[in-house]
């Protein structure tokens, strides 16, 4: 019995299926590890990519959005170029999954331009370089040329959207301003009003005293009572000369109230 699964298990066909399984296994060993080394090696070396950069982006009305791979960690810089000519850059980091994205509501003139990435410090060697035409939603300043040195090189681009916003502040402003000073107007003017009734009351009161006064004064001249002709000749150019001066203050505190009545 022994002699039989011994003659079996020798048998030239048996010792060539064992062979056969042998190959495949060690096959499958060295694939195994040239992919998994490859692959390795291939994921070091990925540079970074955009899976998402549209072909057209309004500026000031739209936000800019981008997504693209990198390698984990990888501090990406993206660059908005016109021709060789770098107009602007951002930079953004990728994920542990090495994914990252970017936005950016940023006004740019209108034109053809190209979104290019890569990842830092690899000089101008750029990864993945996409076309792209922007449309301003609005218009561009001019700079004059002697306000460049310290303005920077224009034109500068203006959104009709913040144009709107900054001239309804300018006109909130100018509204509250104008009520302001309506109210403080008005308000000054309720007290000049107040005032210048007073005034003509204490005026009125004023001169009747003054007027009494005088006519006291006046009979106590002589110590004798009532007017002699001389006094009363006195006492009546006196009460002329209040009633007249009464009369113009009288005339100026109703030209005041005609001027209040009419603002």
């Amino acid at each position: 019995m022994v002699r039989e699964v011994r003659n079996i298990l020798l048998s030239p066909s048996r010792i060539m299926q064992i062979s056969n399984g042998v190959k495949k296994l060690i096959l499958i060993i060295i694939f195994t590890s040239f992919f998994l080394f490859f692959g390795q090696v291939f994921a070091q070396t990925e540079k970074p990519r955009f899976t998402l950069c549209p072909e057209r982006y309004i500026a000031g009305e739209e936000t800019l959005y981008l997504e693209g791979t990198a390698l984990p960690g990888t501090e990406v810089i993206i660059s908005l170029q016109e021709g060789e000519k770098e107009i602007k850059r951002w930079q953004i980091l990728s994920n542990e999954k090495g994914e990252w994205s970017f936005s950016t509501r940023e006004l740019i003139n209108s034109g053809r331009y190209y979104l290019a990435v890569k990842e830092k410090g690899e000089g101008n060697d750029f990864a993945d370089r996409r076309l792209i035409e922007i449309s301003l939603s609005g218009f561009s300043l001019p700079v004059p040329s002697f306000f460049e040195t310290w303005a920077g090189k224009g034109p500068y681009p203006i959104a009709f959207r913040n144009l709107v916003l900054v001239l309804a502040l300018i006109l909130a402003a100018v509204a509250m301003a104008v009520l302001y000073f309506m109210g403080r107007t008005w308000q000054i003017k309720r007290i000049l009003r107040k005032e210048t009734q007073e005034a003509r009351t204490t005026l009125l009161s004023s001169f009747e005293s003054l007027n009494k006064e005088i006519e006291e004064q006046i009979k106590s001249f002589d110590f004798q009572p009532g007017f002699s002709a001389r006094e009363r000749e006195v006492y009546e150019e006196l009460k002329k000369s209040l009633i007249a001066a009464r009369d113009s203050i009288e005339k100026e505190i109703r030209d005041i109230e005609r001027v209040l009545g009419r603002s």
